[in-house]
């Protein structure tokens, strides 16, 4: 059941470095999510699921949040541009005294790897995308959404906690005159189960964060790159 202080939203954020997205754009009940588990770090994934009802609303025939999908903005100075994002190793334990250490008595260290020369690429890169903002439709009670987000989420998109991807600078309140956030047009907003009826690719996905595990539905999703100029998203449109 929706709360009296629920209604549609739209959050506009305003980035500063590329995002990198997995398989599917990242959804607002997914970083919403990871913002309550660093707040209660001490709680289980259904308890964080069953906090997450005090701030979106939950369908409960479809199970799933009213969250959107990330959606992309551009204006007529930013387009969206594709970007390569880098990053080392994680240095965990490779600093210990155990790696700095000589293995036997006669002094002799660990191989180093150094196949491929010291022009070896060694840093890990994936595909990311620089864009001005990244957008996302919900229905809920915007404002302690939007002091979650600032407060708990340092960025959006795949391992954005570790590498400052996905970094955004501002969240912009626009106020929905319906519900964008599971449907629009008929098209899914975001991953719903096959019997939604809703068009979209079809898939096997995940319905409920985290979305990085746990089980798998057949569904449909949005198309994973959806760009909009930031007038229609300011306009609370999808034009």
């Amino acid at each position: 059941m929706n709360k009296p202080n629920f209604s549609p939203f739209r959050l506009i954020l305003r980035m500063m470095t590329p995002v990198v997205f997995s398989d599917f754009a990242p959804t607002l009940d997914g970083l919403l999510f990871e913002a309550l588990s660093k707040r209660f770090p001490e709680k289980t994934d259904q308890e964080l699921r069953e906090d997450l009802k005090q701030y979106l609303a939950f369908n409960e025939e479809l199970g799933v949040f009213h969250a959107s999908s990330a959606m992309i903005g551009i204006d007529n100075a930013h387009g969206l541009v594709a970007k390569e994002y880098m990053r080392v190793d994680v240095l965990q334990n490779k600093l210990s005294d155990e790696m700095f250490s000589p293995k036997k008595r006669g002094g002799k260290y660990s191989k180093i790897v150094v196949a491929g020369g010291p022009t070896k690429k060694r840093l890990t890169s994936r595909p990311a995308y620089a864009a001005a903002y990244i957008a996302f439709d919900g229905l809920g009670d915007v404002s302690p959404i939007k002091a979650l987000l600032e407060t708990y989420v340092i960025g959006v998109g795949y391992d954005a906690q570790n590498i400052n991807s996905g970094a955004f600078s501002e969240c912009i309140e626009v106020a929905l005159e319906s519900d964008l956030s599971l449907f629009s047009e008929q098209k899914a907003s975001r991953p719903l189960p096959a019997e939604s009826e809703a068009s979209g690719m079809t898939a096997m996905v995940r319905l409920l964060p985290p979305y990085y595990y746990g089980n798998l539905h057949k569904g449909v999703s949005p198309a994973r790159i959806r760009v909009y100029h930031i007038d229609s998203l300011l306009k609370g449109t999808k034009s």
